[in-house]
C-alpha cells in the first residue's frame, strides 16, 4: 500500500498508557504510512486532557470524549458537567468512547479498572452523553457487546443526533443492523473481527451501503493474529499490543471484503470519515 493513499482510523486510544513509551516514535511514523486522521477516544475524566493534548500538538488527531461503560462505576459526581466543558473547549471532538457492555459484569477483575457498572447505571450514563451529543450537534462513537438489542431499542428513545453515529467494532446480529442504519449509524471495520474465523460481525461490511463504512484499529486493543500483523510492538503483561500502522491490514482486508480496490476504498472512507468527523486540515 503506497503512503500517498489518504488513510483514516476512526476509533483508538493513543493516550493509553500501554503506547505511552512508544508514543513519540509512532506519532512521526504514522503520518508517514498515510494517516491523516485518526480520531482518539477517551474513556475517562483521567484521560481527557491527555486526548485534548494530543489533539492540539498535531492537527491530523480528532479528540473523542467519553465515560466508557467500564469506568462508569468509577465515575465522579461532576463527570456530566466536565465532560460538557472539555467538549465546549474543544468544538470539533466526538463524544466517545460511550456504550453499554454486558461482558463487563463476568469479565476478569484483572481487565478491568475497577467493579463493574450495572447495565442500568450504564444506560443512565449513555443517556446523558447521548443527548449532550445531540445538544452540542456532535458524533458519537458507540461501544456495544454482548447488549446490542437493548442497546438499539434504548437508541430508540434518545434524541435522533444530526451527524449520526459511529458503531465501533460491530459485533451484533445481521438482523439488528438495518435499525442501526436507519438510527443513522456508521460502521468501523476491525480487521480483528474479520480475520477471528466464525465471529459475529466477519462478512457484514460485504454488504453495508458505501456511504456508511470507516475502518478502525481499536489500538492499543484488538490486536491482530500474529501472522496478520504488519506492524508489532513489545507484548504487555496483559498480551499482544496493537500498533496503530495496522490500520493499513484492516484497509486492505476490507477491500477485500468489499471486492475493491485498496485507492477506492479509501476514497469512498475518506469522503465518509470527513462527513461523520469533519475534514482534518
Amino acid at each position: 500500500m503506497e503512503p500517498s493513499i489518504p488513510l483514516h482510523d476512526a476509533h483508538l486510544h493513543l493516550q493509553d498508557p500501554r503506547l505511552q513509551a512508544h508514543l513519540p516514535a509512532l506519532l512521526d511514523a504514522l503520518p508517514a504510512l498515510g494517516i491523516r486522521s485518526a480520531v482518539t477516544n477517551g474513556t475517562h475524566a483521567g484521560d481527557w486532557s491527555a486526548v485534548a493534548a494530543l489533539a492540539h500538538a498535531r492537527s491530523w488527531i480528532i479528540p473523542s470524549f467519553g465515560l466508557h461503560p467500564w469506568w462508569v462505576a468509577q465515575r465522579q459526581p461532576d463527570w456530566a458537567d466536565r465532560l460538557e466543558r472539555m467538549l465546549r473547549a474543544n468544538p470539533h471532538a466526538a463524544v466517545g468512547e460511550v456504550g453499554l457492555d454486558r461482558w463487563s459484569l463476568t469479565a476478569p477483575a484483572a481487565r478491568l479498572p475497577g467493579p463493574p457498572a450495572s447495565l442500568a447505571d450504564q444506560a443512565e450514563a449513555l443517556r446523558v452523553q447521548w443527548s449532550l451529543a445531540a445538544g452540542l450537534s456532535r458524533v458519537v462513537t458507540l461501544h456495544g457487546l454482548r447488549v446490542w438489542p437493548e442497546l438499539v431499542a434504548l437508541l430508540r428513545e434518545c434524541p435522533r443526533l444530526t451527524r449520526g453515529f459511529l458503531v465501533h467494532a460491530y459485533s451484533g446480529p445481521d438482523s439488528l443492523v438495518p435499525a442501526l442504519l436507519d438510527l443513522g449509524a456508521h460502521f468501523s471495520f476491525n480487521a480483528s473481527i474479520a480475520f477471528r474465523p466464525g465471529s459475529v460481525g466477519s462478512g457484514l461490511f460485504a454488504g453495508l451501503p458505501a456511504d456508511r463504512i470507516l475502518v478502525e484499529t481499536d489500538a492499543p486493543a484488538m490486536p491482530l493474529p500474529r501472522d496478520r500483523q504488519r506492524f508489532t510492538l513489545p507484548p504487555d503483561e496483559h498480551g499482544d499490543v496493537n500498533h496503530p500502522g495496522n490500520i493499513l491490514v484492516a484497509y486492505a482486508a476490507l477491500a477485500a471484503e468489499r471486492r475493491t480496490e485498496v485507492p477506492a476504498l479509501a476514497a469512498t472512507v475518506a469522503a465518509n470519515h470527513d462527513r461523520l468527523f469533519g475534514a482534518v486540515t
